[in-house]
């Protein structure tokens, strides 16, 4: 399921925005929740939302807290999340730069650039998951999972939850079911 946030403080834009990424999700059958916010302070009053969301949505120039500091206090709890960036000011471009965002986008050519911006966003969320190889028994697969699932720990994914994945079962004589390539530093 992608978990989607929408935080601009012009209702039109957040309907219209919810709208496109919508149809695009739809259009290619993934499951997916999109969730609308006021503003940055509402966004970030539920400390749960820094890390829940897949993509996130940011108006630039809202009251109080602009999207540029909401995508600061994103990045500096999880770096997973894809930010998109959505204005009707391109001054703000480089700023943008600075919260790693997916992509920087004009309000009165959301219609036409949307799609292009959804199909970069689903590449970089491909791009992000986590592939554990392994061998042995009689399974020889990745075990592949998105590291929003991952338990944290400081800010940095801890082992990955095996528990719930069915084992690989050791073939006869085995001495181990499970073998890790090295990690080089």
């Amino acid at each position: 399921m992608i978990q989607i946030a929408v935080c601009d403080d012009e209702k039109y834009y957040r309907d219209k925005i919810r709208e496109l990424a919508a149809q695009f999700l739809e259009k290619r059958q993934l499951p997916y929740t999109v969730t609308v916010y006021p503003s940055g302070e509402d966004f970030l009053a539920g400390e749960e939302n820094l890390v829940k969301y897949d993509i996130v949505f940011l108006d630039i120039s809202m009251k109080d807290i602009d999207g540029i500091e909401t995508a600061m206090r994103i990045r500096s709890f999880h770096s997973g999340t894809c930010i998109v960036f959505v204005t009707a000011f391109p001054d703000y471009v480089l700023d943008g730069y600075k919260a790693d965002a997916v992509r920087y986008l004009m309000k009165d050519s959301l219609g036409t650039e949307m799609e292009e911006c959804m199909a970069a966003v689903l590449e970089r969320m491909e791009l992000r998951q986590v592939a554990f190889p392994f061998t042995g028994g009689v399974r020889d697969r990745p075990y592949t999972h998105p590291p929003r699932h991952l338990p944290y720990s400081a800010g940095r994914p801890a082992l990955p939850p095996l528990w719930d994945r069915e084992p690989a079962v050791p073939t006869a004589g085995a001495q181990s079911f499970m073998s890790f390539p090295p990690v080089t530093f």
